[in-house]
């Protein structure tokens, strides 16, 4: 009977050495889990701070190509400014989609198209719900499927993409239906809408893209980022006097976009306003020597 007694005594020991490891155990996984989400909590207001620094400065070097006479060189120095401390915020948290999205659009602002593009991919990939990565993916690719296309061809109708271009349009159309998904984050109004219409273009669906950059223009009228629905009437208007039209307007709002500039030198080149689009298209060049087409008109 004794043996028996001190049997379940020791039993109970066991047992309570036992309880009483695992809740040294639990407590200490608790205490390292708190100490983790704590130190990502600091690294993360540490990061959105660098963030918003350089994302001033970045958009400090956006807002230039709203002003006249502000040349290449002072947008890459807003930029310079900006980068320290976007690469400082990545170091700090990486795992933030939001550091490589806005490095690629510092990149985007010098037109190093190629740095842009791995940028928001990294971005995308570390978080697919990240609309503004994609949305700037998807726009990237429809230029390149449509810039020389679209800017030289004969007054009408554009030619049907080729061979060559498919692949970027289901590329744009892609990144555009993520951008525009119901569970996606990160894009205002006026993003969603010009994204919708963007996507339409990538789809071939011009009519209702075309109704969908009238819509914006309508709606949002006079705000930031206007000019986006007249690029879109641009690239999609068969009338010409209504595409030059669009292309005033929207160089109205934005005197510093080379790209704009460029599709004007090509509208007035095609219809016979040669002094018009050698103008064009040497301050575009002036201002982004990458646009190596627009010696061509300029000779």
């Amino acid at each position: 009977m004794a043996a028996a007694a001190v049997v379940c005594l020791v039993g109970l020991g066991i047992a309570s050495d036992v309880g009483v490891r695992r809740e040294r155990d639990a407590a200490v996984e608790a205490r390292a889990r708190a100490e983790e989400l704590l130190e990502r909590t600091r690294r993360h207001g540490r990061a959105l701070e660098l963030f918003e620094k350089g994302r001033r400065a970045l958009d400090q070097a956006e807002f230039a190509e709203y002003r006249a006479g502000i040349d290449a060189a002072g947008i890459a120095r807003a930029v310079e400014e900006a980068r320290p401390f976007l690469e400082e915020a990545v170091e700090v948290a990486p795992e933030l989609p939001l550091g490589p999205y806005l490095l690629g659009r510092a990149a985007g602002l010098l037109g190093r198209d190629g740095e842009a593009e791995r940028l928001w991919s990294r971005s995308a990939d570390l978080d697919p719900r990240f609309s503004p990565a994609r949305f700037e993916l998807g726009r990237l690719y429809l230029r390149r499927a449509h810039q020389l296309r679209l800017a030289f061809a004969p007054e009408g109708d554009s030619p049907p993409p080729d061979a060559s271009e498919r692949p970027l349009l289901d590329r744009a159309a892609a990144e555009l239906e993520a951008a525009s998904a119901r569970e996606a984050s990160g894009l205002e109004a006026l993003q969603r809408l010009a994204a919708s219409a963007w996507l339409a273009l990538a789809r071939g669906e011009t009519r209702e893209a075309l109704e969908l950059a009238r819509t914006g223009l309508a709606r949002h009228a006079g705000a930031p980022g206007e000019e986006e629905f007249d690029l879109l009437v641009v690239l999609l208007e068969t009338d010409p006097a209504r595409r030059r039209d669009a292309c005033d307007r929207a160089l109205a709002i934005r005197p510093g976009s080379t790209f704009l500039r460029l599709l004007r030198a090509g509208a007035r080149f095609r219809a016979g306003d040669l002094a018009g689009a050698t103008g064009d298209a040497t301050a575009a060049l002036d201002r982004d020597r990458s646009y190596v087409l627009n010696e061509a008109i300029s000779a």
